[in-house]
């Protein structure tokens, strides 16, 4: 998926499995497409299934960010979460009107 000048892959929606107790985990890979980039991921809900780290970094142009979201299954039920991708220029402090993105991650029951 392509927004403004960054490339985010796997294609959202991010979607887990109850298939079992186990942790299950993806790697959001972020990559600036022409300039270096402030990237900023928000956290994640608190008390929830879904974990990842809130972080942000200059990104140079052709060098990656990795994000791993984690899913602890927990009860039977769907569970939702938001992930949100801010992006700028690290010198300016404007954006451009894509950003923040929001991307939907998502567990079906068993």
């Amino acid at each position: 998926m392509v927004v403004g000048h960054i490339k985010i892959s796997p294609d959202p929606p991010i979607r887990f499995t109850h298939a079992g107790d186990d942790p299950q985990q993806v790697v959001i890979v972020i990559e600036p497409s022409f300039d270096r980039t402030l990237i900023l991921v928000g956290a994640p809900p608190r008390g929830g299934p879904f974990s990842w780290p809130a972080t942000k970094a200059v990104v140079e142009a052709g060098a990656t960010m990795r994000v791993p979201i984690t899913f602890t299954p927990s009860g039977d039920e769907p569970a939702h979460a938001t992930l949100t991708i801010d992006a700028r220029h690290p010198d300016f402090f404007g954006r451009r009107r894509e950003f923040p993105v929001t991307l939907p991650i998502d567990a079906d029951t068993k």
